[in-house]
């Protein structure tokens, strides 16, 4: 790990990336017939954007847009994450989008070339964050029961439902901790592989997803809820 920062400062960066890095590389439960990363993982940190702009557009020959705050490729020869801040901002949150960006990029190396929905990436790199920070993860999941144990309590299938507003979002993270570390985990990785495109289905849904590894939405649902509730 590399950046423009000072070493009182990128140390501890270093130290919480590389925690990250292994919790997520342990939750994906690589084999050698997958696709693992296949190299170390360089992450750079920019905080002035001016350089992150010349290594994003420069050296990778890559578009940068104005929001952008990082760039990554978990699937490259030599696999990378280049983190930075929006112009006029300041860099205080670059282990969290680093974090993200690491956990999306293996999750993308574990999936090959399925093509994933927004809901389940983000919703991944928000549920390895509560592996490691337990306070975080404590409140997001009583909001979840609130939301799950409510009288017209939310359902697995409206997470993948228009709009994705904050709520779903949530319960997206939810149910990519239950896919990863619930009951069914076994069946995580043929879910993902269902997402790759062929000539029957060329743009497959969660749907196919589950209904090629035999779980309906309303046992789905009564799992998850079960697991919410539970934690088992």
């Amino acid at each position: 790990m590399t950046g423009d920062l000072p070493e009182d400062k990128l140390k501890p960066l270093a130290t919480f990336v590389q925690k990250h890095f292994t919790t997520t590389l342990k939750a994906l439960k690589f084999e050698a017939t997958e696709n693992p990363p296949k190299g170390k993982l360089a992450v750079y940190f920019f905080p002035e954007r001016k350089k992150y702009k010349y290594f994003v557009g420069e050296l990778l020959n890559e578009r940068v847009d104005n929001d952008e705050r990082s760039h990554s490729d978990a699937r490259a020869a030599e696999p990378y994450v280049a983190i930075s801040v929006v112009a006029g901002e300041k860099p205080t949150d670059l282990d969290t989008e680093a974090a993200t960006q690491i956990a999306a990029g293996l999750l993308a190396c574990k999936a090959g070339p399925a093509m994933l929905p927004g809901w389940m990436k983000d919703g991944f790199a928000r549920a390895m964050s509560w592996r490691l920070d337990a306070a975080a993860g404590a409140k997001d999941r009583a909001q979840i029961r609130r939301l799950v144990l409510a009288p017209k309590g939310k359902k697995a299938a409206d997470i993948w439902t228009a709009p994705l507003d904050a709520d779903k979002k949530l319960l997206g993270a939810s149910l990519m901790e239950y896919f990863v570390f619930g009951p069914d985990s076994a069946k995580f990785s043929k879910i993902l592989n269902n997402f790759r495109p062929t000539d029957e289905v060329p743009n497959p849904t969660i749907a196919n997803a589950l209904q090629a590894v035999e779980i309906t939405p309303d046992n789905l649902d009564k799992a998850w809820k079960k697991w919410v509730t539970t934690g088992k």
